[in-house]
């Protein structure tokens, strides 16, 4: 750090007095960093002898203590104190106006509703988050998150005109390749699993297990044969499944599904109560030159 001790650079004011340089945001990315010391608030962490940074301790469950590891996400470099501003993976930060930065991840509040999206608040600012940013997936509704808290993406900031457009969706991304990762990693076939109707098309459901998707052929929604998948799903719609079959080397990996597969089959109910030799009622559904279907 330029011969300057991290002990000297915890004791110094924080932020860029008498005409310093302002911070500059570098890219996000994602490293392992040891904690060195907790100090006013602040974890200071050293990733290699030539990169230290700080994270607020408000962003652990509890003091960590030095030597321990964590993963932390750079959000931005000040040149002044020569340390990355950085915050724990997957953590929301409270928002501070002075040090808001393009791609940084903010709590914000849904505050109000326009035709083009949602009015927000951040840091007691006002941003605005256009429609196909609130979700992954089209909300019919997106006033259902009037007054709420969540975290969001910061797209565009130009704090001289108050301007602010940020993301849901982003973090959402996030947040599923994240999942995804975790799923592909323990995703077998043969087991059930949960799964959330995403999409109905003419020859199948595509349904999401937890951060990936995978596709439910027609043939595979019901023991009965359909012609609109829209018959017996919609979207929104949360089933059981089972994985039919997975091919990871595919981009995005195409996984197989299976709702009858885990359905109980009424022919064989049905065909449990009849015995030979009984009188029953049938209906005749198809006649052909060797006899009748009944």
């Amino acid at each position: 750090l330029g011969g300057m001790r991290i002990e000297d650079m915890m004791d110094a004011p924080r932020g860029g007095g008498r005409g310093q340089p302002a911070p500059v945001r570098g890219e996000r990315q994602l490293r392992t960093g040891t904690v060195i010391r907790v100090h006013n608030g602040e974890v200071f962490i050293e990733f290699d002898p030539k990169r230290q940074g700080v994270c607020p301790l408000g962003q652990f469950e509890q003091e960590p203590k030095p030597g321990e590891a964590f993963e932390f996400v750079e959000e931005r470099f000040d040149p002044y104190e020569q340390l990355w501003v950085v915050s724990r993976k997957g953590a929301t930060q409270k928002a501070d106006w002075d040090n808001l930065a393009e791609g940084m991840v903010v709590e914000g509040r849904c505050v109000g509703m326009n035709k083009g999206g949602l009015d927000m608040e951040i840091s007691h600012h006002k941003a605005f988050m256009p429609a196909s940013q609130v979700d992954i997936r089209h909300l019919a509704d997106i006033s259902v998150l009037l007054g709420e808290k969540f975290p969001v993406k910061i797209l565009e900031i130009r704090k001289e005109k108050g301007r602010m457009v940020v993301s849901r969706k982003a973090c959402l991304l996030e947040e599923r390749a994240r999942m995804r990762d975790t799923i592909l990693g323990t995703l077998e076939v043969g087991q059930t699993r949960t799964a959330t109707i995403t999409s109905v098309m003419q020859y199948g459901a595509f349904a999401d297990i937890g951060g990936v998707d995978g596709l439910i052929h027609v043939g595979d929604l019901a023991h009965e044969r359909i012609k609109d998948p829209g018959e017996v799903v919609k979207v929104g719609d949360v089933v059981e499944v089972r994985v039919l079959r997975i091919d990871r080397e595919a981009n995005p990996p195409k996984i197989a599904l299976g709702r009858k597969q885990v359905m109980s089959d009424p022919a064989i109910g049905a065909m449990s109560a009849i015995v030979a030799g009984a009188e029953v009622t049938g209906r005749v559904t198809k006649l052909m030159d060797f006899g009748a279907f009944v």
